[in-house]
């Protein structure tokens, strides 16, 4: 689509960027139709629409979810890696690994819950016996985006000084609102935000689609510096003086992490069909959730929860 459309050439940088940022996509890969879906929806004035961040971390949401569990019905296995799936209707056997590749003992049970990040389940982990001709499918027509994200703990949040943001904002609203969020395309890392409302002394930096993944080939210490002059060009601040004041700094390859191998899902092209595939139970033995079978609000935390939801419905369906 931005290949063929008649834009100019800043329409079409801004909307690669958004692309790229926000879907974290390849944007030859990502699904015109989708994105336009997305745009269509519309919100109302209250939560929906709406994005949030947890002040306290995502831990926080891990800790409620699992607070929620009854330890009378539930057992939560840490260290267990699922590595075999072996079915036939009404009945499931799941293989699984220590942490330290031992061999544990095989869990049974009449249905099984499938959650697993998509680049796994497309890279065939867990395997299925027999396998799932179907799933296959529909993995085809989803794909995995990278993101970069690299979180900077400053000693000062030089940002909220007046005259910082006099200097660059004049004497406007924005000067007085203090420094939220910014985008400046054209720069390596573009996209970065400040913990508004909270007042402390981080910045985040975030970009995705192929200059994330440009960056995540790099070694760690050329990803943090080429950070660092990112955010010089944007905030007109000397990098000396950003290295100066740099405290510490935090990030995570997700693309390298063996549990996720990427960041989050888009539809891709001619998969506008492809999440609810995926989400689809398999003669109600098997059942499916995760942030990639919610076609609406694929690549969130919130279509994941909701993913869940609707999964665990159709599993009380069954048992009942």
């Amino acid at each position: 689509y931005l290949a063929s459309a008649k834009l100019s050439a800043l329409k079409r940088s801004l909307l690669q960027g958004f692309v790229e940022g926000f879907y974290a996509a390849h944007p030859d890969r990502l699904s015109a139709q989708s994105v336009a879906a997305d745009a269509d929806v519309e919100h109302d004035e209250g939560v929906e629409g709406h994005q949030f961040r947890i002040v306290n971390g995502y831990d926080a949401l891990m800790r409620w979810l699992r607070d929620g569990l009854d330890p009378d019905l539930t057992e939560v296995r840490m260290s267990t890696v699922a590595q075999t799936v072996s079915w036939k209707r009404g009945d499931v056997a799941v293989e699984c690994v220590g942490g330290d590749g031992a061999p544990l003992d095989v869990l049974r049970a009449r249905t099984a819950l499938i959650t697993v990040p998509l680049a796994l389940l497309r890279g065939g982990t867990p395997r299925f016996h027999p396998a799932l001709a179907t799933k296959q499918r529909a993995l085809r027509g989803i794909e995995t985006g990278q993101i970069f994200k690299i979180i900077l703990r400053f000693r000062k949040a030089f940002w909220e000084d007046r005259s910082f943001l006099k200097e660059r904002r004049g004497n406007g609203p924005g000067a007085r609102a203090g420094m939220n969020f910014l985008y400046a395309p054209g720069v390596e890392v573009p996209t970065w935000w400040t913990q508004l409302p909270v007042r402390a002394p981080l910045l985040t930096g975030w970009v995705g689609g192929v200059a994330a993944e440009t960056l995540l080939a790099e070694e760690q210490q050329s990803r943090v510096e080429r950070s660092l002059v990112a955010l010089s060009n944007v905030l007109a601040v000397p990098r000396r003086e950003l290295e100066g004041n740099l405290d510490a700094w935090a990030t995570h390859d997700w693309c390298a992490d063996p549990f996720a191998r990427g960041a989050y899902s888009y539809i891709g092209v001619n998969g506008i069909g492809a999440p609810s595939a995926l989400g689809r139970p398999v003669e109600d033995t098997l059942f499916f959730a995760g942030e990639a079978t919610n076609g609406a609000e694929i690549g969130t935390v919130a279509g994941a929860l909701a993913s869940g939801k609707r999964a665990a419905r159709e599993v009380v369906r069954v048992l009942q």
